[in-house]
């Protein structure tokens, strides 16, 4: 059982305001050679969304050609309908470098997370360092 399987999508949209700054990191890995540091939003995210498929996913674009010399990514998650999700990366000059439709099940209806190196934090963590 999962939390979002015990608090609503209001209570965990409500939540995630919550994380200011992060005070610890877990690691996220899909290898010994992949690997990114997740804020305690993040985390959170991750394990109470059953996220590890979003981490994943940041996680194995970061050697993609349009990534590479990019320091601060953007990502966006965003609900739309039929169960479809919209996942772009956009970079600090607001350009787009990675836009694709998904068909997944996601309980947030929206969701941007930044990474930068290979740091990953919500937007309220980043927006307060």
């Amino acid at each position: 059982m999962t939390v979002t399987d015990k608090i609503s999508r209001k209570k965990l949209d409500e939540r995630l305001s919550d994380f200011k700054s992060s005070n610890q990191v877990y690691l996220h890995r899909l290898s010994e050679s992949w690997k990114m540091l997740l804020s305690e939003g993040c985390f959170f995210v991750r394990e109470s969304a059953d996220a590890y498929w979003l981490f994943d996913l940041i996680l194995s674009y970061q050697s993609s050609s349009a990534l590479i010399g990019v320091t601060m990514q953007r990502w966006n998650i965003r609900k739309m309908r039929r169960g479809q999700l919209q996942i772009m990366c956009v970079s600090r000059k607001g350009d787009v470098l990675i836009a694709k439709t998904e068909k997944r099940k996601f309980v947030l209806d929206d969701l941007t997370i930044y990474v930068i190196g290979n740091y990953a934090r919500l937007k309220s963590e980043y927006l307060h360092e």
